[in-house]
């Protein structure tokens, strides 16, 4: 364990992080960091129809990951990071993993029975104890190892109630007490991943309080544990904690407060505790849970300010608030709650800086608030909200703040956000964004809680959050997330 010395406070600029090839680091520059998850080599300017400016900074831009830089195939289904700080990039042939520089691809091999069990990657969740589940087309749901590279399959098995659903997996969320709850083409199934059994929920037209449908395209959890399920066709399904009835919202063509359509999408909650319902053809619903009242927000492409395409596919709130939204064939949109307005951003060809694609397949924010965009045939779009501006960590020997040492060899990003810094010499420092205070762990090889060496060489989170330090001529070290020491 480490324990550190004073710790030192002093502001510093806001900043975010690269990814780095290796996975006991996330980014390799020395004292200069940019706010983005990958430092973007050539800007994108996108867009906009409306006249307001988005986002209130300039220089919106956009970084492409396509065929051209090893993407496996261009149509990006889902989008997701692991605590090593890899982005993970479901295709349709393949399953691809992004360290800020360069793309591995990893695909089925039907030698290989520890191999993926598909090619055709549909759905990606990284669990609260880090491990990654890959939902595919037609190979049911795999866990990967990052110890040893391979997958462990979970499968429908015919016959067998206590299997999924289905081997068609469409999406995959978390509940709190560690199951999955799954979605597929043949129903909704809620997975122990302890006992590796499954409890199916499927539509059954004799009884109104069963699930909507069978093709649950989308899951959103929220807070207090209400699932919200959408079916396409179906409508929404809302199932409440403890209860094993459904509660169903679908469109009434007599009822103009009714959903305004079956073929549900995508869906998502606020802070507020309003469910906002995305659309194939009827653009975007807001539902008060509380009182069962429906905004809709409908598609007018001659009208400032509204949605450019009906058809919703991904709904995005980041951590600013802001709802993003996906469309198929309108590209991006970001609301304005306060002027109730969208605002577009769209693929412009012959410009290069626009959004690669109008199609949104899947939307990600990472942990340093960078924005991925899953297309339809154009790979990966990432934006920084930030606007690629650059901070400086330096020494400040006078104010008692600062790096220790201005020779970094290795950094990190932890889940809770803090950077840590090893030195040439000087130990590891820890920088805690949120309140702008440092700690430093110098070495001491008489302390056995102590850094063993000075020079810190390699940085890894690893699937509890502990920090271990790789040091030259003093072995590895760990940094006790729970103790702090």
């Amino acid at each position: 364990m480490l324990r550190p010395s004073a710790s030192r406070g002093g502001g510093a600029r806001r900043l975010g992080l690269r990814i780095n090839r290796a996975a006991l680091v996330l980014c390799g520059m020395a004292v200069v960091l940019t706010q983005s998850a990958a430092a973007a080599a050539t800007g994108r300017q996108a867009e906009t129809r409306t006249a307001s400016s988005w986002p209130p900074e300039p220089g919106v831009r956009f970084e492409h990951l396509s065929l051209a830089e090893g993407l496996s195939q261009s149509v990006v289904n889902s989008i997701a990071q692991d605590p090593a700080g890899f982005i993970w990039l479901a295709t349709q042939d393949g399953l691809n993993r992004f360290d800020g520089s360069e793309l591995r691809v990893f695909k089925r091999n039907p030698e290989d029975p520890a191999s993926l069990s598909a090619n055709n990657i549909t759905a990606l969740l990284v669990d609260r104890k880090g491990r990654l589940w890959v939902g595919t087309n037609g190979g049911g749901l795999d866990l990967y190892d990052p110890a040893t590279e391979s997958f462990t399959h979970l499968r429908h098995v015919p016959g067998d109630e206590a299997s999924l659903n289905s081997n068609l997996i469409y999406y995959l969320v978390e509940a709190a007490d560690g199951s999955l709850w799954v979605g597929t083409d043949q129903g909704l199934g809620h997975f122990d991943p302890a006992t590796g059994r499954t409890r199916r929920y499927v539509y059954d037209p004799a009884d109104p309080s069963s699930l909507g449908g069978m093709a649950v395209f989308y899951l959103h959890l929220s807070p207090q544990g209400t699932l919200w399920v959408a079916t396409y066709g179906s409508g929404l399904s809302r199932l409440d904690p403890g209860a094993d009835r459904y509660v169903r919202y679908t469109n009434d063509p007599q009822d103009p407060g009714s959903l305004a359509d079956n073929s549900v999408q995508c869906v998502l909650g606020d802070s507020s505790g309003r469910i906002w319902v995305g659309l194939d053809g009827s653009g975007l619903d807001r539902l008060d849970p509380e009182t069962g009242s429906i905004k809709h927000f409908r598609p007018d492409e001659k009208r400032v300010g509204a949605l450019a395409s009906g058809d919703v596919t991904e709904l995005l709130l980041d951590r600013s608030g802001m709802l993003w939204v996906g469309t198929s064939g309108g590209g991006l949109h970001r609301y304005d709650e306060t002027a109730g307005s969208f605002t577009q951003s769209q693929a412009a060809p012959g410009d290069p800086q626009s959004l690669a694609s109008n199609v949104i397949q899947s939307v990600f924010e990472d942990r340093a608030g960078v924005l991925w965009f899953g297309t339809f045939g154009a790979g990966v779009d990432r934006y920084d909200p930030h606007g690629q501006k650059f901070g400086l960590l330096r020494s400040d020997p006078e104010r008692g703040s600062g790096l220790s040492n201005g020779q970094i060899w290795a950094i990190l990003q932890d889940r809770d956000g803090a950077l840590w810094f090893g030195t040439n010499g000087s130990g590891l420092d820890r920088f805690d964004r949120q309140r702008g205070t440092w700690s430093n762990f110098p070495a001491n090889p008489e302390d056995s809680d102590a850094l063993q060496a000075s020079w810190v060489l390699s940085l890894y989170e690893d699937s509890r959050g502990d920090v271990w330090a790789g040091t030259f001529g003093g072995g590895a070290s760990r940094y006790d997330r729970t103790t702090r020491t």
